[in-house]
């Protein structure tokens, strides 16, 4: 049962670290993946694949490296997915995605994940892998759809002042530190 590999797919949840459109290559290996946060009632049926999987480890399964985390101040799950091939998109209709068609897809983009718990086993160390194949788009957030600007730091603020738009390139030198230091 350890090498079998069983289909998972969530409900709609949040995006948190989302390399999706472009491979995370952090360490010399190209990596796609996601986390995804959902509420523990929506976390219940995956949790519980993946327990059953964790079971199957016998006397190692409480010391399987698990891609869950419990979040402390929210009791929100967080789900860890990922792979080495960029997976497949389909809009919140089921119509499928071109890579060269993706929107950006942020932090804070509302997504469902599907694909394969893998459980794996390398010296003496056992876990679980949630290897991610396809993911639908419910709500693409690009780097200003939050309301604010990622750029600026700051949140938008309704009923002030607005700027003319302009085609001029923006640069800001600044920086957080005094010029002085």
């Amino acid at each position: 049962m350890l090498n079998e590999k069983k289909q998972f797919r969530t409900c709609i949840g949040t995006a948190r670290y989302p390399w999706l459109k472009d491979a995370d290559t952090a360490f010399g290996q190209e990596t796609f993946k996601c986390q995804l946060i959902l509420s523990e009632k929506e976390a219940e049926p995956l949790l519980e694949q993946i327990m059953q999987v964790q079971k199957d480890f016998g006397s190692k399964a409480e010391k399987a490296m698990l891609p869950v985390e419990r979040d402390e101040e929210t009791g929100d799950y967080i789900f860890k997915t990922k792979s080495a091939y960029q997976p497949k998109f389909w809009d919140s209709q089921g119509n499928p995605i071109l890579p060269a068609n993706l929107p950006d897809i942020w932090g804070g983009s509302r997504l469902k994940l599907s694909g394969w718990i893998a459980p794996w086993s390398k010296h003496s160390k056992v876990g679980i892998t949630l290897q991610l194949m396809k993911v639908m788009i419910v709500e693409a957030r690009g780097p200003s759809s939050d309301g604010g600007s990622q750029e600026s730091g700051f949140d938008k603020e309704d009923g002030g002042f607005i700027t003319e738009k302009s085609d001029q390139a923006f640069e800001d030198d600044s920086t957080d530190a005094p010029s002085y230091l």
